[in-house]
């Protein structure tokens, strides 16, 4: 089954992506692509953090923007408003939740790079001093954030092994409270295509540090739930990767059950 669907990309707004909103559109369709959605890091009001993600004055742009090539492009490709959140507890729940019952948005997705442990600060779990200690706390909070509903996919669950080059028991531990989460919620894991781009990349390479690290997904193989692959688009030309192929055959390789269309959740 080809890739033609994408609900992971970004924009140059965050800081740390390149490119106009509408070459990723251009770069999508020259691809096949039928379905694209941005996901760009969620913008939060009261909290800056550029160049992690656009400061809050920046969302009537971002909604604007793809709201205008949905138009232009209508009947060409379908394309859809998302943001990539971190589930970061009590203090953004109900902005959350009013993003998508407002129609704002259609869908978010999880991605956990840290927690805000009070309001107004952040925490990255790369930097992390405790690297055990942290993959297990990105699993439990990636748990509760599931449970909310208000998630549609779980993006690069795997991400840990490339922040600490360590997978390890903790690893397994936080793969399978990941994979039963998403299984129990009826939400896709993603396998993330963005490792292509890391220096070394190779599959099926447990000594690289990268992912999708096998050891996690034949743990999500063996629980059962759903995958999907997502670009994690922070360029134009990352529709254009010639590794779609390899993709949906490892995916093969490890018996995963892949989607190549979401399902939008709106929280319960």
């Amino acid at each position: 089954m080809k890739v033609t669907a994408n609900y992971h990309g970004h924009t140059y707004r965050c800081g740390h992506a390149y490119g106009q909103d509408e070459e990723y559109v251009q770069a999508a369709l020259e691809m096949g692509f039928e379905v694209m959605g941005f996901a760009d890091h969620v913008i939060l009001p009261g909290f800056s953090q550029y160049p992690m993600r656009a400061d809050y004055d920046k969302l009537p742009d971002y909604l604007s923007s793809i709201d205008a090539l949905k138009k232009k492009y209508e009947g060409k490709i379908e394309i859809y408003k998302g943001f990539e959140a971190e589930w970061l507890g009590a203090f953004y729940e109900d902005y959350y939740r009013d993003l998508l019952k407002s129609g704002k948005v259609d869908y978010l997705i999880l991605g956990q790079h840290g927690e805000m442990p009070r309001q107004g600060e952040f925490f990255f779990f790369p930097a992390s001093q405790k690297p055990k200690e942290a993959i297990l706390r990105y699993a439990d909070l990636i748990v509760e954030g599931a449970r909310t509903g208000l998630f549609s996919y779980i993006c690069h669950p795997d991400v840990f092994v490339n922040w600490f080059h360590y997978y390890g028991e903790e690893g397994a531990i936080a793969a399978r409270k990941i994979a039963e989460v998403a299984k129990e919620m009826g939400i896709p894991l993603e396998v993330n295509i963005s490792c292509t781009r890391m220096q070394g990349f190779a599959f099926e390479n447990e000594n690289l540090p990268f992912y999708p690290f096998p050891s996690f997904w034949d743990i999500v193989s063996e629980v059962g739930c759903d995958v999907i692959i997502g670009v994690d688009a922070h360029h134009p030309d990352h529709y254009r990767s010639p590794y779609f192929d390899e993709f949906v055959a490892f995916c093969e390789r490890h018996h995963l059950h892949r989607l190549d269309r979401l399902t939008f959740r709106k929280g319960k």
